[in-house]
């Protein structure tokens, strides 16, 4: 069983990864709609 720990590592990992997609998608459809 994981620990409290782990957990909110594995969590915080994948909140960073979303995040992270999220912001380089808006960027990229800011650019889209610059150059379109």
């Amino acid at each position: 069983m994981l620990s409290n720990e782990a957990i909110f590592g594995i969590i915080e990992n994948v909140a960073k990864n979303v995040l992270l997609r999220v912001f380089l998608g808006i960027k990229l459809n800011i650019k889209i709609k610059i150059s379109g």
